[in-house]
């Protein structure tokens, strides 16, 4: 007769063990995808209503930003450039697309004229069906103490949604 609470207690042991492992199982945490420059982004969370599908689109865009300095850029400071891509649009069913990319560099100086060579990666899904991607860019300097400051933003164009896999390129160029 001692075997038969051994066994019964050998199964509750049994028993919270599985119901442990499965409470463990479930996913924790934000789902999202790591960048290829590190960087983790959330993926967003919205369910269509009427069953339709998010369409997939992976590229890159690459802007390469020109501009002439009026005055030089003073010891131990540093000039640098963002490049931003918004995507907005809103599908049949009144799931709005609303994402925002960006990325930012240091400027290569050489006298009285600097170059930022931005990439920005992206992947989107998408429900909308004429979504566009407005582009802008900031100018920015850094001084040697490490306080910045804008000195030009601009929207710069608006575009459809590159196909999926493109390097889309724009050259920019200006004065500050």
């Amino acid at each position: 007769m001692k075997s038969l609470p051994i066994f019964l207690l050998s199964g509750a042991t049994l028993l919270a063990a599985a119901e442990q492992a499965a409470a463990s199982s479930q996913q924790t945490g934000i789902l999202g995808y790591l960048r290829p420059d590190g960087s983790f982004r959330p993926a967003p969370n919205r369910t269509p209503t009427n069953g339709g599908a998010a369409t997939e689109y992976k590229g890159t865009l690459k802007a390469t930003i020109h501009f002439s300095l009026s005055t030089a850029v003073p010891q131990g400071a540093a000039i640098g450039c963002s490049f931003s891509a918004s995507v907005f649009g809103e599908s049949n069913d009144g799931l709005t697309d609303d994402l925002l990319d960006t990325d930012q560099v240091t400027a290569t100086v050489s006298g009285s004229t600097a170059t930022c060579a931005i990439s920005v990666p992206y992947e989107w899904f998408l429900y909308g069906s004429s979504d566009t991607v407005g582009l802008s860019y900031t100018i920015f300097g850094v001084d040697s103490n490490g306080n910045g400051r804008n000195f030009y933003n601009e929207s710069y164009s608006t575009i459809p949604v590159p196909a999926n896999g493109a390097t889309t390129t724009f050259s920019i160029y200006g004065r500050i």
